[in-house]
């Protein structure tokens, strides 16, 4: 294995890892990683195995089986694992092929020796959420190789429920391992403020919109069919009320209809869905290739965004703030369909966009002003 070089910036973040393998967390590493190469910063995605993705493994939900005697559940997860490790390898081959990593996978344990990046930006997603197993040290830079440096949290989130009394103090304690911080979630920043007892945070938006479009075209797998068709962008909870009005929209304007499944639970008609295996190339070629998107996606709401498609938004009963928070930065709260009729008029992405040129400019300068100091070779011995 090579040693690591050393690097100015290590983004830390869900990307190569997640649960289930999600192709918005691999695109917002991608994203933000592009955007630092463009303004000249030296960076790294680390390639980090959260403790939460491990705990939520599915080879814990084997032993569990066997142990329990649940064979029939047992048969299930095997599947489950197959249709994993075949998308890990497509993960994988993504960003080998696309973005800088670090040579080794490191965990908790072993991140504490990566002694070769000079500051650590933990770059948004749930990363400070309290997830299985408590909060993870890595993505709060609690790590000793990672304090005293200029860190920076980039439009972290830390979920839509309420804090409690003890992980208030937690967070408080790991706030003070960044230099600079901001979240995502527009509507919980005066709340994020107290808890942390800073008034230095801000709003940015998701890094998937620090890039253009045509960053994405570049790497989107081209998608021809015969006929047009309605995708269905279907994320953690089924929403059948949105496969419905897909269908029906799609029936009422003859178009065909595919559905993209970003995890197992998701997966459902074989003859029009594609199961989650499919590689992120492939997830962007059929969004920028549709007539029009459903979708219950946090990052299918983005991408419908970023290629201008005409979409309708449903809402997650699992933090639903992001998803209410984007439409809300490009003045799209009207994509919000759940149970209303759907009444379709085209979006006007050219206000969209520009409703949103203030965010994404904040964004760009939050960014730069806390990057803006090269201090490479800071990080220690390789």
């Amino acid at each position: 294995m090579k040693k690591e070089k050393i690097s100015d910036v290590g983004i830390i973040s869900f990307s190569l890892h997640s649960d289930g393998y999600n192709f918005g967390a691999a695109l917002h590493s991608f994203a933000f990683q592009k955007y630092l190469d463009k303004i000249g910063v030296d960076n790294v995605i680390i390639n980090y195995f959260p403790k939460s993705v491990w705990r939520n493994c599915v080879l814990n939900d084997i032993f569990m089986n066997i142990i329990k005697f649940q064979f029939i559940s047992m048969f299930k997860n095997i599947i489950k694992l197959f249709f994993i490790l075949i998308k890990k390898k497509k993960f994988h081959n993504f960003f080998k092929r696309n973005c800088n990593i670090t040579n080794k996978q490191y965990n908790v344990k072993s991140l504490e020796k990566l002694n070769t990046i000079s500051r650590f930006v933990c770059e948004t997603d749930v990363t400070w959420a309290h997830l299985k197993g408590g909060y993870d040290r890595g993505f709060l830079c609690d790590l000793p190789n990672m304090k005293n440096k200029k860190n920076v949290a980039y439009s972290v989130d830390f979920g839509s429920k309420d804090i409690s009394f003890n992980d208030a103090i937690l967070l408080k304690k790991y706030a003070k391992n960044f230099d600079k911080i901001s979240i995502r979630n527009i509507f919980k920043l005066d709340y994020f403020k107290n808890i942390v007892d800073r008034n230095d945070i801000t709003i940015t938006i998701d890094p998937v919109f620090l890039i253009d479009s045509t960053d994405y075209v570049k790497i989107a797998e081209e998608i021809k069919y015969e006929k047009d068709y309605v995708l269905v962008y279907n994320c953690q909870e089924n929403n059948t009320e949105m496969i419905e009005k897909a269908y029906k929209y799609a029936k009422e304007n003859s178009l065909d209809v595919k559905i993209i499944n970003c995890f197992m639970n998701n997966y459902q008609k074989i003859e029009d869905s594609y199961p989650t295996l499919i590689g992120i190339e492939k997830v962007l070629g059929l969004i920028k290739n549709c007539k029009f998107l459903f979708t219950n996606s946090y990052h299918g709401i983005c991408f419908g965004i970023i290629f201008e498609k005409e979409f309708f938004a449903f809402s997650r009963k699992a933090n639903n703030e992001k998803i209410l928070t984007v439409l809300r930065l490009f003045n799209l709260e009207n994509r919000l369909i759940n149970d209303k009729e759907i009444m379709p008029c085209n979006i006007d992405y050219i206000s969209a966009k520009n409703f949103a040129t203030e965010i994404i400019q904040k964004s760009k300068l939050f960014i730069e002003d806390a990057l803006k100091e090269k201090i490479l070779g800071g990080g220690g011995n390789p």
